[in-house]
């Protein structure tokens, strides 16, 4: 193999699955640079016999090859093994948003748009320009800590009998629809109703109406895109944009939501740490923030003004995270309440309103 095409020691093993068209011998000489693509199926056929004997860390799945149910192929994948990062290919259609946002739901680690067919000198651009945005989010999905770390975990005050939280807002990254259907889901109708949820979840802006239409089928309330201006009453569930800032102020006894338009922060956009440092500015100790699975950092410098404010801060645990980034930043500084299961944290967020019954 030539030296530009020989793997680096201990490279991510990737499996690709469909999208022949795309993967062509200069697509995976270019990604064998970086990662170890260890074997390509046209179809699922053979792919459940082999997955186990090849071992994969990353499988690449087009969903929308058209040769093999997608949707099918992702849950098969997953149930002979589970702990894959599946990375699901689409294309830029709106039928393909909402399969996309199934996938992701039912644990695809995260999703790419495959490129439009190109002529003449564009081929080579956009082959290029895909494989490098795909092996960014092949880093992503397949970066996790190795072994655990020691974590401290303050004792934040509980609110008084009748002081319960007047909000939730939710952090959320690579894994995220997913860990978000599941927190919604078990939340309960009547916790749903009784205070303002608001989610912010990092992902393309395509993809946030269908996100907030399925937490709101999920749930069997309200639930959309936040507007500049909204103001955030209980019973409602307010998804960020995937291309502003999503902020909130006061407004006489009222909280407000606005949009900001100025650049990343931490190179997130919508940015957690602004949205978690407006709720402790204005509900002070009376806000619940939930950080969910998500590669990076962002959500901290926000986690530590609601610490700073006695708010209580849930964030999921390693294990059960896709991306043990956002959570275990939280958790590394000690700014955590509690560190859960994602399939416990529902339960651990009913435990702030007492008077809410858990079996809803």
């Amino acid at each position: 193999m030539p030296a530009s095409q020989r793997k680096p020691e201990g490279a991510v093993r990737v499996m690709v699955v469909g999208a022949t068209s795309v993967f062509d011998a200069a697509a995976v000489g270019r990604m064998r640079q970086t990662v170890d693509v260890v074997a390509a199926f046209p179809t699922i056929s053979g792919v459940l016999d082999d997955i186990d004997r090849i071992d994969p860390d990353v499988v690449l799945l087009d969903v929308t090859s058209g040769t093999f149910d997608g949707m099918a192929a992702l849950q098969l994948i997953l149930a002979v093994k589970p702990a894959v990062a599946v990375i699901v290919m689409t294309v830029d259609t709106p039928q393909s948003v909402d399969l996309s946002l199934r996938c992701l739901s039912r644990g695809a680690a995260a999703d790419i748009v495959l490129p439009l067919r190109a002529r003449g000198k564009g081929v080579r651009e956009a082959r290029d320009t895909f494989v490098d945005a795909l092996l960014g989010k092949i880093r992503e999905v397949a970066t996790r800590p190795h072994g655990r770390l020691s974590m401290v975990i303050p004792n934040v005050r509980r609110p008084e009998p009748g002081c319960c939280p007047r909000c939730i807002v939710i952090g959320a990254s690579t894994g995220g629809p997913q860990a978000l259907a599941v927190v919604m889901r078990d939340l309960g109708p009547a916790l749903v109703a009784s205070v303002p949820i608001i989610i912010l979840q990092h992902m393309p802006a395509i993809l946030i109406d269908g996100l907030a239409n399925q937490i709101g089928a999920l749930c069997g309330c309200k639930a959309a895109e936040v507007a500049d201006g909204d103001q955030i009453r209980p019973g409602a569930i307010y998804v960020a944009p995937g291309h502003r800032h999503l902020r909130l102020r006061k407004a006489g006894e009222t909280i407000v939501a606005w949009l900001d338009d100025s650049p990343p922060v931490n190179s997130c956009k919508p940015s957690a740490d602004l949205l978690l440092g407006d709720a402790a500015e204005v509900y002070g100790s009376a806000v619940l923030a939930i950080i969910l699975t998500g590669m990076g950092q962002d959500g901290l410098g926000g986690a530590t003004a609601l610490s700073a404010a006695g708010a209580p801060i849930l964030v999921q645990d390693e294990a059960t995270s896709t991306v043990w980034g956002m959570p275990g930043s939280v958790a590394r500084a000690g700014l955590a309440s509690a560190v859960v299961p994602l399939d416990r944290i529902a339960a651990v967020a009913r435990g702030y309103w007492p008077d809410v019954m858990p079996n809803d």
